[in-house]
């Protein structure tokens, strides 16, 4: 069986912790690309780092890790305008089972959490999207907080992260061959 989204997450706090690692974690899943010259955008995918430790794929959501906290997903609430074109998404309480987390967060709440973690050094992990378009994942006062990010432990865990994704285990060798063996015809 491969390892769940909660043991990977599991694995890098641990590793995090021998390492005298005291930082915060944050893995932002990515947001929708526009298609130029129109009101819609390319189909999502989230960031393979983010997808990896969170197990699900939302757009604008933040994987946020406080060693002395634990883990936390900041994920949006479609407003009443975004629920008549695109639903009410997931539920805080369907990502919580599905990414075994137990505190999903509205993305409005992010800011609050790095601001009691002030002063305190960040990793950012991933996409760094996070870091250029702070607004998108729901933080308004990002560039206030001044949030200390070490860009080489930044760079070493996305390499530590990529690196765990590529070593597959059985279940996931059989997954992949079955994908492999589909003779399911493509649309013409």
């Amino acid at each position: 069986m491969s390892a769940s989204p909660a043991t990977r997450r599991e694995r890098l706090a641990n590793h995090q912790a021998r390492q005298g690692d005291t930082s915060c974690l944050l893995i932002a899943s990515g947001v929708p690309l526009p298609i130029a010259g129109t009101d819609q955008s390319l189909p999502f995918h989230g960031h393979p780092e983010f997808r990896y430790l969170a197990g699900v794929e939302v757009p604008g959501s933040t994987l946020a890790f406080d060693p002395d906290d634990g883990w936390t997903l900041f994920a949006p609430q479609p407003s009443q305008e975004e629920r008549i074109w695109s639903g009410d998404g997931v539920s805080f309480q369907s990502l919580s089972a599905m990414s075994s987390l137990d505190r999903v967060r509205p993305t409005q709440q992010l800011d609050g959490w790095l601001e009691e973690r002030r002063g305190r050094p960040f990793t950012v992990a991933g996409n760094h999207d996070l870091v250029r378009r702070p607004a998108a994942y729901g933080s308004r006062a990002w560039h206030s907080l001044e949030p200390d990010i070490d860009e080489s432990r930044s760079a070493a865990l996305s390499e530590s992260v990529a690196e765990a994704r590529r070593a597959k285990d059985a279940d996931e060798l059989d997954n992949m061959r079955a994908a492999g063996n589909d003779r399911t015809p493509a649309a013409d």
